[in-house]
């Protein structure tokens, strides 16, 4: 019966921790979570990932898309480069991760973005 117990523990345990996922580098912490900011209180910045996808977006008010680059993403140390399969072009943005704070870097600007709470 021990034996039995034992064996089920140890199962419950392997299957719960096989559920998490695992965060190891920068570029998981940014993978495996939403980013966003507020621009001007009339506009906001979102960057999402989903498998090997990303998707920035840059919504008005009315959260209708301003702006929105989706494609398929890599990520380096410093860069994220996503390709747009729409209008055929690559974005890099370069990348600094401090803490909950995501600064994206594009064509001389630095946007902030927040993790998003789950």
């Amino acid at each position: 019966m021990k034996i039995f117990r034992f064996f089920a523990v140890i199962m419950l345990i392997l299957t719960l921790s096989s559920c998490t996922p695992v965060i190891k580098t920068p570029m998981d912490e940014i993978r495996l979570n939403s980013w966003s900011a507020s621009l001007n209180g009339r506009k906001r910045a979102e960057l999402r990932f989903s498998e090997d996808r990303a998707v920035f977006n840059i919504l008005n008010k009315n959260n209708k898309s301003y702006v929105k680059i989706n494609g398929t993403a890599f990520m380096d140390g410093d860069n994220l480069v996503i390709f747009d399969e729409n209008d055929n072009e690559s974005y890099v943005f370069s990348l600094k991760l401090k803490e909950n704070i995501l600064t994206l870097g594009y064509d001389g600007g630095k946007l902030r973005l927040k993790r998003d709470t789950k």
